[in-house]
Parts: structure tokens; C-alpha cells; sequence
């Protein structure tokens, strides 16, 4: 296997160390020893026309307190054979200098662009590594290719070399947020559309993944029921067409019979984990780990679809080389009235001492309606200026909550940000979010759990439908609820790492546990008078430790049908079409809460088991009612009622009102309010109440 040469640039430092360092609980962004906001600027530097929007943009917000940029940044082809000072910075150069120009205090978190000119060499001579689909299309360059990862390594060394020739660069440059495949996310999302790579190099790396994995023909044979030879397995393809009832097992693949099929997406996931890791670790050991490496990735509540490579979130936290982490704003329900969906269990990749960024890449009214789905038509315009100053309002509550990093994003470079209001705006959420960090001391605690579970997802035979119905049509009604609550990898409870003390855990997902995992579930949460609330059941795919786990009888009900539960559903909440195996508990020591709709069938229940108390819930989306109930009973402080979008903290309520009219807002016991500017409102009281306008978006603090 090829290995990195670092022979040629170890020990030379960059002119600017940086860091991220826990503090009080929360992961801190350190610049040149100096403790630094985590805010950005991003302008789009490969835009048509960019350059004066540019400018006009990075001046509004140096005027506002923000230097620090992202820009976009093209990692120059370097042609096999050629010194690094023959490659064409020109792009990065002219960027830089621009940045520089419009504000001389500028710190730049550049964001380097993978999609190099490269590509029709590359076609040419590597053939053989090109991503071939399931459905004959070829795409490009492979991230399984071991050329690919020779080719990006000498590159990212040259553009080291280079900016550590370019001293104005070197001062200035914190880190590098590294940029590739699919829109730079790191998605294979022509997985999702054309089914699995199966190309010569995907096909050799993935046997020598399963010779690691199994080790002997022996092992691979009976893993995946039939002669096997290790270097010689071809790829599985995963069914694209869904018959829910074959074989009986609806929903869920066979766990048993398709081994070869989860096999696939460990590996997709497994691989794109490793890249990061690899890619990462060129940026750390060529700037002696004085440079910050940022990726996209971990969209677990976003992107259910396995072969996306997006569940491979524990490894990335366990990397020494990745610093912060980052998605952007959830694309389900963002607009007016909406919420602020973090796509991944950010709560995990704090605990485990790493930055998570939020990109508000929210599509302002400044975006002429004439053009507003321009190159993002899942993103739509904001009508207002009064809607898009609460909008930001809104998502700046959710990321102060948690200590979060942000950054405020004019996508296109058509001018979404430059407007002095709009920064105004922004600059005084920067200076609550400043004023409030001291009361985060310990870090963000919430009362409720939301546990996903990388590897259970996995499981589904549809994943891309079917995840996304149970995880990301779940985040609106979990914000919308009322209570205060975190998102955690299932690994990391386990564990002990995160989420050790709270009330309600909700356990999403957990579909395929092993004996070891069952076992680790039992020890730390069958206890200390904890509720856990499994959504749609645990280990449904294989049935092996259900009952244990849960503590619920269930049986599967015959047909197909619509998951609903009278007085917990709208029919929004079904999902598209009808599914099996649907659930009912049939346990006689358990109390029904709700029955499936137009039947007798109990879909959601609660059972004391002594030390602890075990929730069913048989939908695959949570309504916000159905989690008030859990929290209820469970003992969390429900903060409001009328599903309008809270977000509480350590002191600290924002309300987003979905509609105008009086709301009444619940505290965790009597305190004094103090409005934005810390102001007092009322108190000592134990609730109060408040006149909001449609879609307005408010501050307290108590104490």
C-alpha cells in the first residue's frame, strides 16, 4: 500500500498555530495561543462574477467583528513528476489576495477544492479507477484508488509548500477544511442514485477489507452463505427495488441471509472514514499539528442511506488528526416557521473534544426571486428581511445552546449577505452568544437522550426512504416539543462518554445489536430509575434481543399498513406507503398509551420494570405530543406546549413562534427572567408569559 513521504516538509512549523482545546465542557477555537469566537464568513470564490460581491461581503462582516473567512480554494493538479513550483496557484493567489485586500485583519479557514483540472488525465491514464455504478454509468476519480489518495497527498504537500513560501499566507491560514467527492461532502451520493461502485479498484479494496474483516475463504464462506475466496468476491449489489414482504422481513433486511449486503455498507462507510483519516493526517504531520483540519461528515439524522459512507462517525472522533466537524443547516422544514435541524449527534463530537460548525447556508430574501432555486432548489428563498434576521435569530439559539461554531454563507455569490442590516443583525447574536458562553460551564445538559445508531440503520431495505422517515422527519417534532435535549452516537452512551445522567433516553434505530451491545445497553441504561423510550422497537431486524432489551412483548401485526397512533399522528406523519413488519405490544404487565389507528392493537406503551421504566412507541416518526408524554413521565421539564420551536440551554430559552398569540413558557423551577440585554422581566416565578408575533424569534435567561 502507498504510504505518505513527509521527508520533505516535517518539522516546518506554520507562521499561525491553532487549536481546539474543551474548556468548561465546551470545545474552544484557539488562534496563536489566543481564544477566538468560532465565526465565519463564507463567500463563494468559484462563483460567476464573484469578486465584487465578494469584497463588499468581507468588508460587512470585518465591520461587524468577523475575520475570519472561508473561502474557497482550488487544490492545484499536480502532474506526476513535477515540482510543486510548477503548479498553478494562480486561483488560490488571486482569492487570498482579494480577502486580504477588502480586510487587512483577515484570518482564512480555507475550504480546498478537490475537483481538481486534473480529471481528463486521470481519465486517460487510470482508467481502472474511475467509479463504475451498479447502472453502467461511469463517474470520476475513486476514493478507493490508492493512485487517487497519491495524487491528493502531493497535491495538498504542494499547496504547504506553497503557502509556507507566501508568508502573508502562512500567517493568516488557521487551518483547511478538505473538500471532495460529491459537492465536497464526502457523500457517494451516486450510490443513492446508481447503486454501488463497482469498478476494479472498489472491487480490490474491498476484498482486501474483507480479508481484515474475516481472514480465511473459510470465514467469508460462511459469513455470507456460499464458496467464497478472499481477492476474489465481487461486489453485492443491494436491492434497489423494495418488496416489503419478501421472505416475511419487510422493512429490514435479513441480517443473516444478507450479510454480504451489510457487508457493503460497513465497508463504503469504513472507507470513506479512513480517507478522512488519511488525507487529515497530511495536513496535521505537514504543519507539525499546528494547522486545523476540518471536514463535512456524520450526517446521521440526515443521511440514512448507507451507501452515502456517512456512518462511520466513531472512527472519525477517534482520529488524532480531525479537529471540527460540520454540516449544514437541515434541509428538512428550514424555512419561516420552521427549525434549525443539526443533521449529526453533535453532542457526541463534543464529548469527544471536537468543534461542530453549523453552515447557515440560509437563501436570504436578497436572492432575486427570479433565480431562487439556482443551484439549490431544496434550499428556497426567505421572502422578508424580517424573516430572514429571525431565521438567523432562531439558528444562532440552537448553536449557542451547545457552544456551537457557525458560519454565515453566501452560497452563490449573489449578494444573500450584503446587506449592513443583515450583519447587524448577526453581530448582536455574536454578542449574546459571547455574553452568554460563562453560563455553558460544564458543557451543554440536557434532560433527554436522542441515541442514534450508525450501524443499526444499516439494516433497512430501503434505507434512503425508510432512514429518513425515522431519523430526519423525527428532528421537527423533537424541536417543536418543548424540552431540552441532546444527540448522541449510541456508541457513546454505551460507553459512559456521553449522556450518563439524563432522565429520557430515545433510542432510534437500534436494529441489528450484538450480544456485546445488549448486554453494554442493559448495564447502563436498565437502572438508576432512568426511562428509555426504544422508537420502533430495538433489534427488529434480527428479533434476537428485543424482548430482552425493552422489556416488551411484541408481536408483528399481518399486512401492510400505515404506522399511525390515535391522538399522537396527523397524517403527516404517515409514512409514504405502507410498511411491515408494524409491531404491537401484546406484554400483559404493560399500560397502553395509544392504540394504531382503526385498530385494537396497542402501538405505544409504558412498563415499570422496577429499577427503570421502558417506553414502545410502534410509529416511525415521534409526534410532538407523543414526547411530552415520554418526558412526562420520565420526569424531564417540558419548558412549553403548542409546538412552536424552543431551544433551552444552561439559563437560557429562545422561542421561535410559529404563529402569534400568547405563550407560556415553563422553568425548571423559581427563577428571576432577564430579557436579551439582561434586562429583569419577572421574578422569582416558575412560568410566565409572553405576546409574539408570527415567526419571531426571543431570547431569556434565568436565574
Amino acid at each position: 500500500m502507498w504510504k505518505t513521504d513527509f521527508s520533505g516538509i516535517q518539522g516546518k512549523d506554520p507562521a499561525l498555530a491553532c487549536r481546539v482545546e474543551t474548556v468548561d465542557g465546551v470545545p474552544r477555537l484557539f488562534i496563536g495561543g489566543k481564544e477566538t469566537a468560532p465565526f465565519l464568513f463564507f463567500g463563494n470564490s468559484e462563483a460567476e462574477n464573484w469578486e465584487p460581491v465578494l469584497a463588499d461581503e468581507i468588508r460587512m462582516a470585518a465591520g461587524r467583528g468577523i475575520h475570519l473567512h472561508s473561502l474557497v480554494l482550488h487544490l492545484p493538479y499536480i502532474a506526476p513528476g513535477t515540482d510543486w513550483r510548477q503548479a498553478d496557484f494562480s486561483h488560490f493567489q488571486k482569492v487570498m489576495d482579494y480577502c486580504i485586500a477588502a480586510d487587512p485583519e483577515a484570518l482564512v479557514f480555507p475550504r480546498i477544492c478537490m475537483h481538481h483540472p486534473g480529471v481528463d488525465w486521470w481519465r486517460e491514464h487510470h482508467p481502472e479507477a474511475l467509479a463504475v455504478y451498479a447502472t453502467g454509468k461511469t463517474g470520476g476519480p475513486n476514493i478507493a484508488s490508492e493512485e487517487w489518495l497519491k495524487q491528493e497527498t502531493d497535491a495538498l504537500l504542494a499547496m504547504l509548500e506553497y503557502v509556507r513560501a507566501h508568508p502573508d499566507y502562512d500567517r493568516r491560514i488557521v487551518g483547511y477544511h478538505i473538500f471532495p467527492q460529491y459537492v465536497g461532502e464526502w457523500m457517494s451520493m451516486n450510490g443513492h442514485c446508481d447503486g454501488v461502485d463497482l469498478s476494479e479498484a472498489n472491487r480490490a479494496m474491498f476484498n482486501s477489507w474483507l480479508k481484515e474483516r474475516y481472514g480465511t475463504d473459510e470465514a467469508l464462506s460462511a459469513a455470507w452463505g456460499r464458496r467464497e475466496r478472499l481477492g476474489q468476491a465481487a461486489i453485492p449489489v443491494p436491492p434497489n427495488n423494495v418488496n416489503f414482504q419478501e421472505e416475511g422481513r419487510g422493512l429490514f433486511l435479513d441480517v443473516e441471509k444478507q450479510r454480504d449486503v451489510l457487508d457493503v455498507y460497513d465497508y463504503i462507510s469504513d472507507l470513506t472514514a479512513r480517507r478522512i483519516e488519511e488525507l487529515s493526517e497530511v495536513i496535521k504531520r505537514g504543519t507539525n499539528g499546528k494547522s486545523l483540519v476540518m471536514h463535512f461528515y456524520g450526517y446521521l439524522f440526515e443521511l440514512g442511506d448507507p451507501k452515502t459512507g456517512h456512518q462511520a462517525l466513531r472512527q472519525v472522533l477517534n482520529s488524532p488528526y480531525v479537529d471540527v466537524l460540520c454540516s449544514p443547516v437541515g434541509y428538512l422544514d428550514r424555512l419561516a416557521g420552521g427549525v434549525l435541524s443539526l443533521m449529526a449527534p453533535v453532542d457526541s463530537v463534543h464529548a469527544h473534544g471536537k468543534l461542530w460548525m453549523v453552515e447557515d447556508d440560509t437563501k436570504t430574501h436578497l436572492e432575486p426571486p427570479s433565480t431562487e432555486d439556482y443551484g439549490d432548489p431544496f434550499n428556497h428563498r426567505i421572502e422578508t428581511a424580517w424573516d430572514t434576521a429571525m431565521i438567523h435569530k432562531r439558528n444562532m439559539a440552537v448553536i449557542l445552546s451547545r457552544g456551537l461554531g457557525v458560519w454565515w454563507m453566501d452560497l452563490w455569490s449573489h449578494g444573500w449577505l450584503r446587506d449592513e442590516g443583515i450583519w447587524e443583525n448577526i453581530e448582536s447574536l455574536c454578542a449574546f452568544y459571547q455574553a452568554y458562553l460563562p453560563q455553558l460551564k460544564g458543557g451543554y445538559s440536557p434532560e433527554v437522550a436522542v441515541v442514534g445508531d450508525e450501524d443499526g440503520i444499516k439494516a433497512f431495505r430501503d434505507p434512503w426512504n425508510q432512514a429518513k422517515a425515522v431519523l430526519q422527519q423525527n428532528m421537527p417534532a423533537l424541536y417543536r416539543s418543548g424540552v431540552s435535549f441532546g444527540l448522541y452516537l449510541l456508541d457513546d452512551v454505551l460507553d459512559g462518554r456521553a449522556a450518563t445522567d439524563c432522565k429520557l433516553y430515545i433510542i432510534i434505530g437500534a436494529y441489528r445489536l450484538t450480544r456485546d451491545k445488549a448486554e453494554r445497553l442493559k448495564a447502563r441504561l436498565h437502572r438508576d430509575g432512568k426511562t428509555v423510550l426504544w422508537l420502533y422497537g430495538a433489534d427488529t431486524a434480527a428479533r434476537t434481543f428485543s424482548e430482552e432489551v425493552t422489556g416488551f412483548r411484541t408481536e408483528a401485526l399481518p399486512g401492510e399498513r400505515r404506522p399511525l397512533l390515535e391522538g399522537c399522528h396527523p397524517e403527516a406523519y404517515a409514512y409514504a406507503v405502507p410498511v411491515a413488519p408494524v409491531y404491537a405490544v401484546t406484554d400483559p404487565d404493560a399500560r397502553c398509551l395509544a392504540r394504531f389507528q382503526g385498530t385494537d392493537a396497542c402501538g405505544f406503551a409504558v412498563k415499570d420494570m422496577g429499577t427503570w421504566t421502558s417506553l414502545y412507541y410502534g410509529g416511525l416518526s415521534l409526534s410532538e405530543e407523543a414526547i411530552r408524554q415520554a418526558a412526562a413521565i420520565a420526569g424531564a421539564h417540558v419548558f412549553a406546549d403548542g409546538n412552536d420551536v424552543l431551544i433551552a440551554g444552561q439559563g437560557f430559552i429562545g422561542l421561535y413562534a410559529r404563529s402569534e398569540g400568547v405563550k407560556t413558557l415553563r422553568l425548571p423551577g423559581r427563577y428571576t427572567v432577564y430579557d436579551e440585554e439582561g434586562r429583569p422581566l419577572c421574578g422569582p416565578v416558575s412560568a410566565f408569559e409572553a405576546t409574539f408575533r408570527r415567526h419571531e424569534c426571543r431570547y431569556y435567561t434565568y436565574r
